[in-house]
């Protein structure tokens, strides 16, 4: 949701967009989006509306224009879309298995990045984390984005925050150098620099101070910091150089070069030496500040590091990539190293000169470090390099450094390792205390400081033993939750995450946790969704899970409060979005959009709220679902009815139009016969509709159920109706031919029954105690061995099994029955789920799937071997059906779901039905996608009849190639898009041909596999036809016309129609 442009405008699923123009809450508008996707965000430039939402999609639209849907050339998931003064940035998400230089082959989700300066035409950008020391490692996924006037700020999983420059190019907020002025007391000075222009400057390690030169654009990546005896010197991207004496004053330096400058060395008397990439050498002395770029014939690779060291033979060692070293006697003169490790090609890092170790000559020497755990150090006359065992093989080391009794080396994923060797022969791992990249070392005359990826700061006064509170506390990750969302206002940023995590800053830097959260005296452990400011008081607000809502007591985002929403009457509502419009006239107008597709507004700092809008202006739960040929019905507590005719994306209340009273409803099915749906639920209601809009009750009569039974399913078979429930002494069951005139049946069932469906030739009833009852017509009624005293809930029925399950609460768990065969197995087993409680089944397609509370969606093909399915939602499914084409599920709050599988479906014949041998013949097949998601990589698989010769094959989207079978890869196919496939062939042999086609998506699976083959007949005559008659072999014919059609038989459940 967004206030611009004097409206609220907010998004939600189905492509639904509602507006309410001049901030009128009491008249929301919906205008046509001219998509079904899901829409996920919404941003305004001042001139044009831009959503964005599944599958890529991105509609837009002007001030007082229409929807649009513009082409994004992608299908991932679209998060968020900001505006940052000149150009829209869209973030998604996608899987990816890539090579992390590092870590090897990785596989999560990672962040697809779109821009465009109009919101019409939209640029796929090739995002990148942490690009000057990885290529091609794309950065994880990004859950929020804000934006600060100069920077991206976005936060991601597992309590990792990310900046930007452009959006394109992130960073971990790196600490990549810390120098120290080797001065003590009240004169000391540490200055930290990394990603994006960070420069922190400290007194003694422990408290930092974030420092912003002011010199124009330094937003660039800095990679080392030296203290040249009179200022500190700091080298980055793009040939920045940059000096201070006390990290509050700071001197531009013209450097002569756009390279990126990676390390820099000062030789204690004269000489400033800084390298980078492409064989990058820069000289300048103290003063003046000038730049001399030296000529280098030795090497043309990136130089990472450069250090001095005295009493050397070779007082200057540059080392790089492909395990350059470069070494030089006067900054001006280099060479590549004469004694380097034979056959040595690793990149190199870092390289230390160790120097002064004993009063001894000669002991100076220098220690480099690389990727793979590359340690090398040289001998006494720098001639010959050794190397040396890490025993840290995978790993890359970026720094070292000498604290006066320990060599210390730090690395990737927390790599510490230290040598009391003066010689650096042998190491020893330490326990850093955590596993981020270590990037940079300093030490002084009393501690060690280590600093590394996602501002890393930790301090210590021994290395070999470093403990958890030697980190500093406030700095990188200081969380391990999700951070979904982010906002920088009131020059501060905010970023929220899973279990009540909020976290502050006043940099980008330095996060904090608020002082108070409070919620009837405990903190929340809600996850939070989504942050926004109220204009009239600038206190900022933040939605999330179970009816989340909290304001802050003030603007700084250091207390907050947890404020009910009296007009959500569930706890189960999601809270996914929050807007406020300036003051108008009084007060600013809050408005907070939650499941269900509910918008809740105030006009006074949240009192009163009031439910104003939404595709389903309800909060009570759904407990079951019926479908017509044209019209989608679900029942719930209170009397409530709803109605979809888009096949579930949008719903209709029809609760006002019912005269059925307030008792919940509990089932609802759906006859063809009499074209009538009729409802049933508690205190014996019954309630028949012959279009889904009106309902009324059936006529009073003594036949119907009283007020103490309950009604908790029915279904349609036999020609009747029959519904099933409880009383305070038995089981009840009532059948009718039109859902007008009911009459009690006896089931002789002491238990309640809480299901039914029909199963070709017999109703099944379940219920508590292990109850399973059958009846042919639903008269009399036989109990069956069910193996079990669980308490039964649901049915299932595919086209070679029944599958019932039935739940128990001490501990929660699902006990899953099968039949097969007549009889029932599974009731003596172990729980199928021992952990959680499914509320509804259903079968569709080719597989079955359950739903349970906390948003668990889990499918199989057999019953047996399940899968969970990631829904992205906690709510508290109660419902699934089959419409045909897609499961529905919806449950409590009016929450409804509905699987966004593709659908292919291939029709096609010949389009002769008779030729004679020897001739050719051209069959026409039409592929569709009738899901509601594009269909990846979508594929055609044809085998010809043995009796013929392919000539041929064209289609109108994509190509084709015959080999053992013919195979046409058609690409992508979005929501109702068609591909037509022309083949040709020749005749071989008379008699009746068969050619198969089958269709497939190969990158998930299809909503019913039943439509994805056919079967196309030739018949073939003699070339003769006076040649006489040929016995025609039709078995093989036969055998494949059984199993298309086994395939495609109508599978049946609870929701659907049988007579």
């Amino acid at each position: 949701m967004i206030w611009a442009d004097d409206e609220f405008v907010a998004v939600s699923e189905g492509g639904n967009i509602i507006s309410s123009q001049s901030g009128s809450i009491e008249n929301w508008v919906v205008e046509p989006s001219n998509t079904t996707a899901n829409l996920n965000d919404i941003a305004w430039s001042g001139t044009r509306y831009v959503s964005v939402g599944e599958q890529g999609t991105i509609v837009s639209r002007t001030s007082s224009g229409d929807w649009e849907v513009r082409t994004s050339t992608i299908t991932h998931k679209l998060t968020d879309v900001i505006w940052n003064g000149t150009q829209f940035l869209a973030i998604g998400e996608y899987a990816l298995s890539f090579t992390d230089p590092i870590n090897g082959v990785q596989s999560r989700p990672v962040a697809a990045i779109l821009t465009s300066k109009t919101g019409a035409s939209w640029r796929l950008e090739t995002p990148t984390l942490n690009s000057d020391r990885h290529s091609n490692v794309p950065p994880p996924r990004l859950r929020g984005i804000t934006w600060d006037g100069s920077l991206y700020v976005a936060s991601s999983d597992d309590g990792a925050i990310l900046t930007s420059v452009d959006g394109i190019a992130w960073h971990t907020r790196s600490i990549n150098s810390i120098a120290n002025n080797g001065k003590s007391g009240p004169n000391k000075l540490f200055l930290a620099v990394g990603d994006n222009g960070l420069i922190l400057s400290s007194r003694d390690g422990l408290s930092w101070t974030k420092r912003s030169p002011d010199i124009p654009d330094i937003l660039d990546n800095l990679h080392d910091v030296i203290w040249a005896d009179v200022h500190f010197v700091v080298v980055g991207a793009n040939g920045t150089i940059i000096s201070t004496n006390d990290g509050v004053t700071w001197i531009p330096e013209t450097s002569g070069s756009t390279e990126t400058l990676r390390g820099i060395t000062f030789n204690e008397t004269s000489s400033v030496i800084a390298v980078g990439d492409n064989g990058t050498i820069l000289t300048r002395p103290l003063s003046p500040l000038t730049w001399t770029q030296q000529a280098i014939d030795a090497t043309s690779a990136d130089l990472h590091s450069v250090s001095w060291n005295l009493n050397a033979i070779f007082n200057y060692v540059a080392v790089g990539s492909g395990g350059t070293i470069l070494t030089s006697v006067n900054t001006t003169d280099w060479e590549a190293a004469t004694d380097p490790p034979a056959g040595f090609s690793t990149d190199l890092l870092h390289v230390t000169g160790v120097r002064n170790l004993t009063s001894a000559p000669g002991d100076e020497f220098f220690l480099a470090t690389g990727k793979d755990g590359v340690l090398l150090t040289t001998t006494s006359n720098v001639n010959t390099w050794l190397a040396r065992t890490s025993n840290i093989s995978d790993e890359w080391l970026f720094d070292s450094a000498w604290d006066g009794s320990n060599h210390i080396v730090v690395g990737s994923n927390g790599t510490l390792i230290t040598s009391t060797s003066l010689d650096g022969s042998i190491w020893t791992t330490q326990n850093a205390q955590t596993s981020e990249h270590l990037l940079a070392i300093a030490v002084d005359d009393t501690s060690t400081l280590i600093a590394g990826e996602y501002s890393t700061q930790l301090i210590t006064s021994d290395p070999t033993n470093i403990v958890p509170t030697d980190i500093l506390i406030g700095r990188g990750r200081i969380t391990s939750q999700h951070l979904n969302d982010i906002l920088f206002d009131n020059d501060k940023y905010i970023a929220i995450g899973n279990a009540g995590t909020i976290i502050t800053s006043d940099d980008a830097y330095y996060w904090t946790t608020p002082s108070t959260i409070i919620d009837g005296g405990s903190n929340v452990t809600n996850d939070l969704l989504s942050i926004g400011i109220e204009n009239e008081t600038n206190h900022f607000l933040i939605t999330g899970t179970w009816g989340t809502f909290l304001r802050s007591d003030d603007s700084s985002g250091d207390a907050w409060e947890s404020e009910a929403i009296p007009a959500a009457s569930s706890s189960a509502s999601f809270f996914y979005g929050v807007a406020s419009s300036p003051v108008k006239p009084v007060h600013s107008i809050v408005a907070i959009v939650g499941s269900g597709g509910d918008i809740y507004t105030s006009i006074d700092s949240g009192t009163p709220w009031k439910l104003t809008a939404g595709s389903v202006q309800t909060q009570e739960a759904i407990n079951d679902l019926a479908k017509s040929d044209t019209l989608l019905v679900a029942v719930g507590d209170n009397g409530t009815i709803l109605n979809s005719n888009n096949g579930g994306v949008s719903w209709a209340d029809q609760t006002p139009l019912s005269s059925c009273g307030s008792h919940h409803l509990h089932a609802v099915s759906w006859s063809d016969v009499t074209t009538r749906f009729v409802a049933v639920g508690n205190a014996g209601t019954i309630c028949y509709s012959d279009g889904g809009t009106s309902w009324r009750p059936p006529p009073i009569s003594p036949d119907l159920p009283d007020s103490s039974s309950t009604l908790y399913g029915i279904a349609w078979g036999k020609d009747q109706f029959v519904a099933v429930g409880g009383s305070a002494l038995n089981s009840v069951i009532y059948t009718s031919a039109n859902g007008e005139k009911w009459t009690p049946r006896d089931s002789s069932e002491s238990h309640t029954l809480h299901e039914i469906a029909w199963n070709e030739d017999h109703f099944i009833a379940v219920g508590d105690g292990g109850t399973i009852t059958t009846s042919p017509k639903g008269i009399s009624w036989t109990r069956n061995d069910s193996g079990t005293s669980v308490n039964l809930n649901n049915i299932a029925i595919s086209e070679d099994r029944i599958i019932v399950t039935g739940t128990s609460n001490s501990p929660a768990s699902t006990t899953i029955l099968s039949n097969s065969n007549g009889a029932w197995t599974g009731g003596g087993r172990l729980p199928a789920f021992p952990n959680i409680q499914i509320s509804d089944l259903s079968f569709g397609g080719t597989q079955f799937t359950a739903v349970a509370p906390s948003g668990s969606i889990k499918v199989s093909p057999n019953a047996t071997e399940w899968t969970d399915i990631l829904t992205g939602t906690n709510s508290l499914f109660k419902t699934v059906l089959w419409d045909g084409g897609k499961f529905i599920a919806a449950g409590a709050a009016a929450h409804i779901l509905f699987s966004t599988n593709p659908d292919l479906i291939i029709s096609g014949a010949f389009t002769i039905k008779e030729v004679r041998e020897g001739e050719t013949a051209r069959y026409v097949a039409s592929i569709t996608n009738r899901g509601f998601t594009t269909a990846e990589r979508a594929q055609y698989s044809g085998e010809l009849s043995r009796s013929s010769t392919f000539l041929s094959a064209t289609t109108t989207h994509g190509s084709c190639e015959m080999g053992i079978s013919l195979v046409c890869d058609f690409g992508s196919l979005a929501t109702d898009e068609t591909v037509t496939l022309t083949v040709d062939i020749v005749t071989t042999a008379p008699g009746l041909q068969g050619h198969t086609g089958t269709v497939s998506s190969n990158a998930i699976d299809d909503s019913d596999e039943s439509n994805n083959s056919i079967i196309m007949t030739l018949e073939v005559t003699r070339s003769d036809p006076d040649g006489g008659g040929a016995a025609i072999s039709y078995w093989w014919l036969i055998t494949m016309l059984v199993a298309v059609l086994n395939s495609r038989r109508t599978p049946h459940s609870r929701g659907q129609n049988s007579t």
